[in-house]
């Protein structure tokens, strides 16, 4: 009577769909299997839980888009004509594993009130290996690990149900977070840039021609490197209520106040280790280390007010702000990037919006209109930027000012019809 329980299991498993005519291998294809279980019970008239737990394993080979033009976009990839066949030298494959457990504990007072925690932890492993250059070609292949471990814990007061209630809370949040990314510069990188074999370029070389010796050394094959950690910690404290102050009008208060830190270690290299050779320095690839740590702090309130006109209509007005924590760019950047700093500053939006809802007497007709503007302050935007000779990164970086406004109208209409017989 007590306790109950449920688990769930998922196999899934399918062919490839799209050749690859070099290794002659089916990409697209998948192998999951994953499963989910869960335990409630009830200790005691005042104590009560809930356990849930969950594992994805996955090994794909990965189709991640067929190539229409060459790998610089300057002429119709002519390599496969079929939609149905890439060609890559290396088939994309992805293999995750995702795990979980939430833990839910509610202990119910005499007087109404309600103390809940919820205990949450997630481990997450992903690597990835991809051509890069989409083509017969041995130029560049993608090699990535990214692994997240995140624990979080919450502990919330929830008050009675009545004029006035709320629920107020702690919150604690931490994750470490790793990557390892090693990108392949490999021998036919000269020839998709330049358009000339390596051997004719070599050549032009040992008979001492200036361009091609400059050729063969601005694209030096090797191993590329960014691996590092961001480790973040994070505490809020937060307050949400309501006060019914007649039938028809009520006030809703809140806030939520935000301490995080982030800290990184991390390096980029773009020098083969054995050698010290740059790799392709026709790029100018960063190569240094970036040790640091930044906090933030943020106070978001909210303030609501609501007004029932009758049982069908409501209308509100609503104040609130909220942001969004800063961060460091781990990921390839030119040398003169990251001497001029890696870090991007937290996002902070202030947003107002008066809204009717309602609804006619036979509800056959619904309607929501909402009258809305937001203001962000270093609004966060991903942005490819350049590297040279065809190759990007995304990199995070901080707008000035945001400005968003406008009007929503949202209708439904519900058709019945009656038939009798």
């Amino acid at each position: 009577d007590n306790f109950a329980a449920k688990l769930s299991f998922n196999d899934y498993q399918r062919d490839g769909t799209i050749e690859n005519i070099v290794t002659g291998n089916w990409i697209n294809e998948q192998d999951n299997q994953s499963y989910r279980g869960q335990l409630t019970g009830k200790l005691s008239d005042k104590l009560s839980f809930h356990l849930s737990f969950d594992n994805l394993s996955s090994d794909r080979l990965s189709f991640d888009g067929s190539a229409i033009t060459n790998t610089l976009g300057t002429a119709i990839n002519t390599e496969v004509s079929d939609k149905d066949k890439v060609s890559l030298t290396i088939d994309p494959r992805e293999k995750r594993e995702i795990s979980g457990e939430i833990l839910t504990i509610d202990w119910q007072f005499d007087n109404g009130y309600l103390l809940r925690s919820i205990s949450g932890h997630r481990e997450s492993n992903i690597k990835y290996v991809n051509d890069f250059d989409y083509s017969v070609k041995d130029a560049a292949f993608f090699n990535y690990e990214d692994d997240y471990s995140q624990l979080s814990q919450e502990i919330q007061l929830i008050s009675p149900i009545g004029q006035f209630q709320y629920v107020a809370g702690l919150y604690y949040y931490q994750q470490d977070a790793f990557t390892d990314r090693r990108p392949t510069v490999q021998d036919d990188a000269i020839e998709v840039f330049t358009g000339v074999p390596r051997d004719v370029i070599e050549y032009g070389a040992s008979i001492g021609d200036p361009r091609s010796q400059f050729l063969l050394a601005g694209f030096y094959p090797g191993e590329l490197s960014s691996i590092g950690t961001v480790d973040t910690t994070s505490y809020a404290f937060f307050f949400n209520s309501s006060y019914q102050f007649t039938d028809k009008f009520s006030l809703d208060l809140g806030f939520r106040y935000s301490e995080e830190e982030k800290e990184v270690d991390w390096a980029i290299s773009s020098i083969e280790a054995g050698s010290g050779i740059p790799i392709i320095p026709i790029l100018r690839l960063a190569t240094g280390e970036v040790k640091d740590k930044d906090s933030y702090d943020d106070f978001s309130p909210l303030i609501s007010l609501n007004y029932q006109f009758d049982s069908r209509t409501h209308s509100y007005f609503k104040y609130s702000t909220g942001y969004k924590s800063g961060g460091f760019n781990v990921d390839f950047l030119r040398q003169a990037q990251l001497e001029a700093g890696i870090a991007f500053d937290k996002e902070t939006v202030e947003s107002f919006e008066i809204g009717l809802k309602g609804s006619t007497s036979d509800y056959a007709l619904t309607y929501r209109a909402a009258l809305f503007s937001s203001q962000y302050d270093d609004f966060q935007v991903n942005q490819l930027i350049a590297l040279g000779s065809g190759a990007t990164a995304i990199s995070v970086r901080n707008a000035a000012k945001v400005d968003t406004k406008g009007l929503e109208l949202e209708l439904n209409y519900q058709y019945q019809q009656y038939e009798f017989f």
